[in-house]
């Protein structure tokens, strides 16, 4: 594996949660293609090979719908939040596409409460 291209994926996984612990949610969805698919699923049903996801969304667009709901219609106590990435590990590269997997942990606290793990 070529390292310029380790830094460059280490570095897309670094931006990408900086935006969501500096609330920049807008730029969120322009870490996905058009025609991106983002899933946040139970490990128990990801293991299980189940479809059920707590969100799915199946396109960039999608992203954007969900950007405008969380920034005009959803209301929510004031909270930060951190992600630690752990680094990323390419388990393939051909073709000029890659999948690659990292662990990431966060915690959010709220202004009025004890922080906990998400």
């Amino acid at each position: 594996m070529d390292f310029a291209l380790f830094q460059e994926v280490l570095n897309l996984h670094l931006r990408y949660a900086q935006a969501l612990d500096s609330n920049d949610i807008s730029a969120w969805p322009d870490f996905f293609t058009d025609d991106g698919i983002y899933k946040l699923q139970s490990r128990e049903n990801f293991d299980r090979q189940l479809p059920l996801c707590i969100l799915s969304f199946e396109s960039k667009g999608m992203l954007l719908d969900r950007v405008y709901g969380v920034v005009n219609t959803i209301y929510h106590d004031p909270y930060s939040q951190r992600h630690v990435c752990g680094a990323p590990l390419i388990t393939r590269a051909a073709g000029g596409q890659m999948e690659c997997e990292s662990s990431v942990g966060g915690v959010r606290t709220p202004r009025a409460a004890m922080t906990r793990v998400m």
